[in-house]
């Protein structure tokens, strides 16, 4: 409805709940109800280009799309261009001089398929005078910065129809859902600094419940979401269960822990008491710096210290983590279920690997993460959904964190966590979602005696207040007093792997 009046409009279903095909379905609905019909354009992370291309190919075969990303795009559309005739859009900004530039929209297609990257590299060549039937950005989250170049590029497309896809319109805070909203319906929220005065505070700190209804119904016309848990929405969807598993730290952990933060402790107290105001403003960065060290020693040691995977891939023992990792899998692997892991660091993706190779469990486990290019991502995606001896994907957050389908995993290890309630969610429902015929166990890793467990306990306590409510992520503890730190941080040792149970 919102399409056919010239509106744009947040399409927030849940994750898995079929954005991606909802999307497909308008494309098609306005190709046959509009004319003249130039093409549309669908903006979506590179990861996920390929899967969009076949999703299009399967339920929209007859939609012209032009993949336009890669090395070779400028030649691709240039045959385009020479074979089908122009309609008077833009090629490459490298291709041509300025003045003979075509634009991309003049490609004879109904779609052109294109990653933000590519957008923001060739921003002229997309933004112009004649513009796009519609414009559809897929994980929209990525324009939630309003001063990035990405958003104001997204912001500057002409089209009469805008349309966001989100499962997570809001990350951390409100100002995010502003700056989509801004882009799918410019004006509707007004300008950023009155909408924070407004709402910001009063919903983010405060939990204001009328300031949350006034603002649900001035979205709600605008803004869609359907839940996976709604029976009403989807009956037959197996359920989730999640489980916290604790892990106790090994003794060198613990040891290289308690001086990791002695250490950062007495640097950061130094600093907060520095008349340099400068030197105080670093003092907060200290804090999150200690959060991804401390992280990364829960981890395992090799992942703090830098260690190459090869040469610490015998030193199961030297993790608790690691230990209750591998004794969760023996039992998955047993069954012959498949799951997925993940890690936000890379490097401990890579020690994930090897030490599960040499493992007793028989296993060779697929990584999937961002250094690899797009082609090696999409084998190791096809790979574990048709190999029934793939029973492992080690995934980075990041990269595999969002719009994948992996529903022939059951089971997901979040090994490290993030604490944002947004970002865990997006990376469960890469198996958690429509397609999916079992039950799936999400295990929680959680490192006991630490500030690990505080902190979850803390995430566990505190309630959303609804769908728009906001997770604050771990940007939050640079705020905390010294006391606080000293508390939060301080390692109880009888709570070794050293000491026992």
């Amino acid at each position: 409805a919102h399409a056919a009046n010239g509106m744009g409009c947040v399409l927030a279903d849940d994750m898995g709940l079929g954005k991606t095909l909802q999307a497909i379905a308008l494309l098609l609905h306005l190709k046959g109800t509009r004319s003249p019909w130039t093409a549309a354009l669908v903006v979506v992370p590179s990861s996920l280009m390929y899967n969009w291309r076949r999703e299009m190919q399967r339920f929209a075969p007859t939609l012209r799309v032009m993949l336009y990303h890669g090395a070779d795009r400028g030649a691709a559309l240039k045959k385009l261009l020479e074979a089908g005739g122009s309609r008077g859009c833009v090629t490459p900004a490298g291709d041509r001089p300025a003045a003979k530039r075509q634009r991309v929209a003049a490609a004879p297609v109904d779609v052109v398929l294109t990653s933000y990257g590519t957008l923001k590299a060739e921003a002229k060549s997309f933004v112009g005078d004649q513009g796009w039937s519609c414009v559809i950005v897929d994980e929209a989250q990525t324009i939630k910065n309003p001063n990035a170049q990405i958003t104001r590029t997204v912001k500057a497309l002409k089209a009469p129809v805008r349309v966001a896809l989100s499962g997570t319109p809001i990350e951390n805070k409100l100002s995010e859902l502003h700056s989509i909203f801004d882009y799918a319906i410019p004006g509707l929220l007004g300008p950023l600094k009155e909408f924070s005065r407004q709402y910001g505070k009063a919903i983010e700190q405060r939990q204001d419940e009328a300031k949350l209804h006034q603002l649900r119904r001035l979205t709600a016309p605008f803004l869609l979401r359907r839940l996976k848990t709604d029976k009403a929405i989807i009956a037959d969807l197996p359920d989730k269960v999640a489980i916290d598993e604790y892990a106790a730290l090994s003794a060198a952990q613990a040891a290289m822990y308690q001086a990791v933060v002695d250490n950062t402790l007495d640097t950061l107290a130094a600093a907060r008491d520095d008349p340099d105001p400068l030197k105080r403003k670093e003092s907060r960065g200290l804090v999150l710096s200690l959060i991804s060290a401390l992280k990364q020693i829960c981890n395992h040691p090799a992942n703090y210290k830098r260690e190459g995977a090869a040469h610490a891939a015998d030193r199961v023992e030297d993790s608790g983590k690691m230990t209750l990792l591998m004794d969760l899998l023996e039992p998955i692997v047993a069954a012959g279920d498949k799951v997925l892991i993940f890690s936000q660091y890379a490097r401990m993706c890579q020690l994930l690997q090897q030490m599960l190779q040499r493992s007793a469990l028989g296993v060779r486990p697929l990584v999937y993460e961002g250094s690899m290019s797009q082609k090696q991502r999409d084998h190791v995606v096809r790979r574990f959904a048709s190999d029934p001896s793939a029973q492992v994907l080690i995934l980075s957050l990041k990269a595999g964190g969002v719009g994948l389908n992996l529903t022939q995993a059951n089971h997901v290890i979040h090994y490290d966590l993030w604490w944002n309630p947004q970002v865990e969610a997006q990376a469960t429902d890469r198996a958690f979602r429509i397609g999916q015929a079992k039950n799936v166990f999400v295990h929680r890793l959680v490192t006991r005696g630490t500030f690990e467990e505080k902190i979850n306990a803390m995430m566990q306590r505190k309630r959303e207040l609804a769908e728009l409510t906001v997770a604050s992520g771990e940007s939050w503890l640079g705020d905390l007093s010294s006391d606080e730190l000293k508390d939060l941080f301080a390692l109880s040792s009888d709570l070794t792997q050293a000491d026992g149970p």
